[in-house]
């Protein structure tokens, strides 16, 4: 068996973009949260999500085509409505409770979209113009 070119994998993946998606994601989630979002391979990610008062946080994976700044803008902004909603906030009462919480699946707000419609002429790299 050869081996793999780890680099030529990850020069596949347009690492500007994701730097550049990073950044609106942790503009998007503010200060209680960190936002990692990495390569994972030829023509995918690896994001994390991390709300450090709560100690929670998201793993998710998916390939570096469109739609998926929308769709980590969304999920970003999804996260960050469930864990300030008034229904989780009234669960830090002491005592031994175990959360559970739910993403919804509310669409991304307009501004969200314009912003991630402006990163995607920077991703030349990208092959594919939609999933299917």
């Amino acid at each position: 068996m050869g081996q793999t070119d780890h680099g030529a994998l990850r020069e596949e993946v347009p690492l500007q973009l994701l730097h550049d998606v990073q950044q609106q994601l942790q503009r998007i989630l503010g200060t209680h949260f960190t936002a990692t979002l990495a390569a994972g391979g030829a023509s995918h990610y690896q994001l994390s999500i991390r709300h450090h008062p709560s100690d929670l946080s998201l793993e998710h994976r998916g390939s570096v085509a469109p739609p998926f700044i929308e769709e980590l803008f969304a999920l970003a902004w999804r996260m960050k409505a469930m864990l300030e909603s008034a229904e989780l906030q009234s669960m830090d009462e002491p005592g031994p409770v175990r959360r559970l919480a739910w993403i919804s699946e509310l669409t991304c707000p307009a501004e969200l979209q314009r912003v991630a419609a402006s990163l995607y002429p920077a991703a030349r790299v990208l092959r594919c113009s939609s999933r299917g």
